[in-house]
């Protein structure tokens, strides 16, 4: 069997599990990690992550836990007697492929069960536009299912049977925040260049956003954090002290059509808010990475995703 051609099969049985094993592509590496953490996981704790995080009911005994490592197929397999679920992961927002989706979906159709379901483990944020589309597009199949929201949940306390496993688990708990948290964003904060130069002005800006006279927002330069799929612009204005705008951007591209701002973010249809006090600058500043955002020189600010979520006082739900 070539090497393409591999696949594990995890059963509940810790001497079948091997968490730090090698794969080609860093993806199947953390499906590894999770995967293996919840073949070795007491029965109903397993069926828990599934009923707490997709909504699941899982009856029966898990029969196979398959990571696969061949082209075309999906990340991982679980199955039991009458269902199927597959997993597909990403550690990138913005990166699933629409052909291979279906292509999965093909495949999916054809295993036994009554149930089946292909899960998108992805740190897109599953509210955006670009995840909302996929699911309303492929429903019921299509589940997405946030890296954010595994981290929380492999985190909460652990009891019982669990305890064992608390090692492995801190450690693959610290490669995902050190791989997938720090470097997936969710968008831009840019200040708000007041006055002639780039025919925005404080009194009057927020009235035609209402009048829905903004479809884009014109920048000096490409920000690349904005050139992705269900990223959000944030403008930060410096007279009302608090972020003003916020709005998910369909399409960063060149027009130069404004000298001085020859960049265009359009924007997606019915995503813009807009409020004088949306997020105040006293909850930016508590943001990890955003105490000095006043005093700091740049125009604009890379977010993540976390402190996306803190900026807008989400709870880890």
């Amino acid at each position: 069997m070539s090497t393409a051609q591999k696949k594990s099969s995890l059963n509940h049985s810790p001497s079948n599990v091997n968490i730090f094993r090698h794969y080609s592509q860093e993806e199947n590496r953390f499906t590894n990690g999770l995967i293996s953490i919840l073949s070795v996981s007491p029965l109903r704790y397993t069926r828990a992550f599934f009923k707490d995080l997709l909504r699941l009911e899982l009856d029966g005994a898990f029969e196979t836990f398959v990571l696969r490592e061949i082209p075309g197929h999906a990340d991982a397999q679980l199955c039991g007697s009458n269902w199927c679920i597959w997993f597909e992961t990403k550690i990138v927002c913005g990166n699933l492929s629409r052909p291979q989706l279906r292509r999965h979906l093909k495949r999916l159709r054809n295993c036994r069960g009554r149930m089946k379901r292909l899960v998108l483990l992805t740190p897109d944020d599953s509210k955006s536009n670009y995840i909302r589309e996929i699911r309303s597009k492929y429903k019921p199949m299509v589940l997405p299912l946030e890296w954010r929201k595994v981290y929380d949940y492999l985190e909460r306390p652990i009891s019982g049977g669990m305890k064992p496993l608390s090692p492995i688990l801190r450690h693959f708990l610290d490669q995902i925040k050190d791989r997938i948290s720090k470097q997936d964003y969710a968008g831009v904060i840019q200040k708000i260049n007041f006055g002639d130069w780039s025919d925005v002005h404080s009194d009057t800006y927020l009235e035609e956003m209402k009048k829905g006279e903004w479809k884009w927002w014109n920048t000096p330069r490409e920000y690349k954090k904005l050139n992705g799929t269900g990223r959000k612009l944030l403008l930060y204005d410096k007279c009302r002290e608090a972020i003003t705008v916020e709005v998910e951007i369909a399409k960063v591209e060149e027009t130069k059509q404004e000298k001085d701002f020859p960049w265009r973010n359009t924007f997606v249809r019915d995503t813009l808010q807009f409020d004088e006090k949306l997020i105040p600058l006293k909850r930016i500043v508590k943001v990890p990475g955003f105490e000095n955002f006043v005093s700091a020189r740049a125009p604009y600010r890379n977010v993540t995703h976390e402190q996306y979520r803190l900026l807008k006082g989400l709870s880890a739900d």
